[in-house]
């Protein structure tokens, strides 16, 4: 999200000292996770195929409420499948396990339910997802004040909100893309020219009709002709598609009307505009 400038660490600083730690490996070894606090992300890190711990000290003090580790970046290359497995987080010394029956799960696949929600006791995601840790709430890392709380522990899930995934790519590689809520932008990101799922934490109680996914800088360029895809989004589980005919767009061109706002039933978007989700 541009809103926040994340610390990027691609070789691990080593155990010991680091406010937050996390111990993992990819499956292939080209996997990228994120650590976000509080809905923001802090820091991403670049895995190997066997494990490292990467460590995290911001250069301020921040309360930690919630803290999650996400993987970002799903997908298969000529190497393989990615899939990352997350052995453990520890915060100011004191480990979480992603096993943990207290530890919540997007992307952990069981074949009943796939890589939906759910508390998976496992510490493998071969989906993008996240885990969601139950930390002491009021945690104070960075500034000298590791280990100490405002509040007492809490053994019930933060519930910070939801998260949506929006699946995308681009004609060109140099596409962009905003979420939209209550007409704010809180995330960009730049899609490649393969689908990917961009993931961001919403606000507990968020409707789908406060979001809009917007393509921001349409252009002809020397790559081409910049036009996104936006396959689906995603938001508390439930699925919902560009092209459905309660989804409104602006942007997704026809003969009839060109880029004019419309039902339009297109998953793209070839003029500057945005997708507006309905509940179906």
């Amino acid at each position: 999200p541009t809103t926040v400038a994340p610390t990027t660490t691609t070789t691990p600083p080593g155990p010991g000292g680091a406010a937050i730690e996390i111990r993992a490996k990819g499956d292939i070894g080209n996997e990228r996770i994120e650590l976000r606090l509080n809905g923001s992300t802090v820091a991403s890190y670049n895995l190997a195929r066997s494990y490292q711990i990467f460590g995290f000290t911001p250069a301020s003090s921040i309360t930690v409420n919630q803290l999650r580790v996400h993987f970002v970046n799903n997908g298969q290359d000529e190497l393989g499948d990615r899939n990352v497995e997350i052995d453990y987080v520890n915060l100011n010394g004191q480990r979480f396990e992603s096993e943990a029956s207290s530890v919540e799960s997007i992307g952990s696949y069981r074949s009943d339910d796939g890589c939906r929600r759910g508390f998976k006791q496992s510490q493998r995601l071969a989906c993008t997802g996240r885990f969601d840790y139950v930390v002491p709430q009021g945690t104070i890392i960075g500034a000298g004040s590791p280990g100490t709380t405002q509040q007492s522990t809490t053994t019930q899930p933060l519930g910070g909100g939801d998260e949506i995934q929006i699946r995308a790519k681009g004609d060109t590689g140099t596409e962009q893309i905003s979420l939209q809520l209550d007409n704010q932008i809180v995330a960009t990101w730049t899609v490649g020219t393969a689908f990917q799922t961009f993931s961001y934490d919403l606000p507990a109680g968020t409707a789908i009709n406060q979001l809009r996914v917007r393509f921001i800088n349409d252009a002809r360029i020397p790559a081409g002709d910049r036009n996104v895809e936006i396959d689906y989004v995603v938001v508390d589980d439930t699925r919902y598609e560009s092209e459905s005919p309660a989804t409104e767009s602006r942007g997704s061109w026809n003969a009839a009307t060109g880029c004019r706002p419309g039902f339009k039933q297109s998953q793209r978007l070839a003029c500057t505009g945005y997708f507006q989700y309905t509940v179906n």
